[in-house]
């Protein structure tokens, strides 16, 4: 091979692909503007500017990164309003009323309101009520209480909300 043959393609191949590598690089960095080789961003960005403070000016502290919590919780604790359910109480007591005696059951609603012990009489079982009434000494209280029974019975349901 000969002398300068040899020199070209030792010197010279190398140099040629440095060269083109330069540009590439060059092209890939956004210095040169080559078509599927420059990235757009970097095109088209301003180049980097840089700030002169002059002693008159003082320096801005960086800016603090706040995150979005939430407020704190307040020290008033919350108050939770509950209203009784007559319906309910009444159907659990007629449940507890079933289990007793009709005797004893006298003995305990004696002084009971008759619209409340109504209320309570509807919801129980018919047979344990029917002896309730035929067991009162009192014909006139019995009576009263059977009517105010059947004028709570006629009533439609309440409705739901």
């Amino acid at each position: 091979m000969k002398k300068g043959l040899k020199v070209a393609l030792f010197v010279g191949a190398p140099l040629l692909v440095l060269g083109a590598g330069g540009v590439v690089a060059a092209a890939m960095l956004g210095y040169l503007d080559i078509a599927g080789l420059t990235q757009k961003e970097r095109a088209k960005a301003p180049p980097p500017t840089v700030a002169v403070v002059t002693k008159s000016e003082k320096p801005k502290p960086p800016a603090i990164l706040v995150r979005n919590t939430p407020p704190p919780k307040s020290a008033v604790p919350r108050v939770t309003v509950t209203t009784p359910d007559p319906v309910r109480g009444d159907r659990r007591l007629a449940r507890l009323w079933n289990e007793l005696e009709p005797t004893r059951l006298i003995e305990i609603s004696k002084d009971w309101r008759e619209e409340d012990l109504a209320r309570v009489m509807l919801r129980m079982d018919t047979g344990v009520v029917a002896e309730m009434i035929a067991t009162m000494p009192d014909a006139k209280k019995a009576s009263s209480l059977s009517r105010r029974i059947r004028q709570l019975a006629s009533l439609p349901p309440p409705k739901e909300e």
